[in-house]
């Protein structure tokens, strides 16, 4: 069997990072539908990260601002005495509240990964309608921008 060329991989690859990230099917169905083994598309799936991209698809900046509004309600609730009695809050569970309020505000500070996928993803898709080459020249670049994102953002 002849090898394949780089580029045909390269676009192989692209397109099912695509599928992967956007189309919600199976890891078995994306590797049929671009015809690779399901050990190639593990692997691709493994060097690209790509766990991470369609992690930020779903970890939504108002779903994390929610999830910590809900960490110090419970700190809050927590804050009773021996008698299930209200009292004021311990210099730790202070601390804890404090350190939330500096991570609610960062988010609110910085555009969020969730919101350069959701733009690039509307693009992507807006493209693939468009001309579906050119998106898929565009898709190596898209990947190096968000991984840039990604390091700057978790700084």
């Amino acid at each position: 069997m002849a090898s394949k060329t780089p580029s045909k991989t390269s676009a192989e690859k692209d397109y099912a990072m695509t599928l992967y990230l956007y189309s919600g099917m199976t890891q078995q169905e994306i590797a049929e539908r671009v015809k690779v083994s399901e050990n190639t598309l593990t692997a691709w799936k493994k060097e690209g990260d790509w766990e991470t991209l369609k992690g930020a698809r779903t970890a939504t900046k108002p779903q994390l601002i929610k999830d910590f509004y809900q960490q110090i309600t419970l700190i809050k609730e927590g804050a009773v005495d021996e008698q299930g009695q209200r009292r004021a809050m311990s210099y730790k569970e202070t601390q804890a509240v404090l350190m939330i309020t500096k991570s609610i505000k960062a988010l609110d500070a910085t555009l969020s990964a969730d919101l350069y996928v959701q733009v690039l993803e509307e693009f992507v898709r807006w493209q693939y309608e468009a001309s579906p080459d050119v998106a898929q020249q565009f898709l190596p670049w898209m990947d190096r921008f968000m991984k840039g994102k990604f390091a700057e953002l978790s700084k």
